[in-house]
């Protein structure tokens, strides 16, 4: 029950992750330039597909012979895909020559925590044969989507307002 709620949760924090790329898409079209937010949410919004994509191929096996392998493959695979998407945020925006704003920071950051968050349980799981980090982990990483997704949404609504607005502000500000 709680891993089709979470597998929903996450669906819903996806298409999220995609309209607020569309948003970032289109207010880049309509300034011609590149701005930090589209390369950070476009990032998040591939990961964030793949995902979805690994967790339930993952949960399909429930041959209890291969109960270690599925754990080392979610925790090892979730924090190696987290490591990618943080070293390809870098490497895009030098790439495009853009200076790091808020969200991409924002989300480095997330990525950061949510990966040690993988290889803490998994070491506590399959080294030390414990469940103490169990809450911590799912709460964690639960807390830390929903804080990332709530902080776009509220990123995008803002950059719309202030790109549309008659009031004489910096329009550079969509960037964040």
């Amino acid at each position: 029950m709680f891993n089709e709620t979470l597998y929903l949760l996450d669906a819903y924090a996806w298409a999220s992750d995609f309209s607020v790329l569309c948003i970032f898409f289109a207010l880049a079209v309509k300034n011609q330039k590149v701005s930090s937010s589209l390369i950070t949410m476009s990032i998040i919004a591939i990961i964030g597909g793949i995902m979805l994509q690994y967790a339930p191929l993952l949960l399909a096996n429930t041959n209890p012979d291969y109960t270690t392998i599925i754990r080392i493959a979610w925790y090892i695979g979730f924090a190696l895909m987290y490591t990618i998407a943080t070293a390809a945020l870098f490497y895009a925006h030098k790439a495009c020559r853009v200076e790091y704003r808020f969200l991409a920071k924002l989300t480095i950051i997330a990525f950061f925590m949510l990966a040690m968050l993988q290889l803490s349980r998994f070491t506590e799981r399959y080294f030390w044969g414990s469940d103490y980090l169990q809450p911590i982990y799912k709460y964690g990483v639960i807390g830390i989507n929903t804080g990332v997704t709530t902080m776009e949404l509220i990123i995008a609504v803002m950059a719309v307002y202030l790109h549309f607005s008659k009031k004489e502000v910096n329009r550079e500000i969509w960037q964040i």
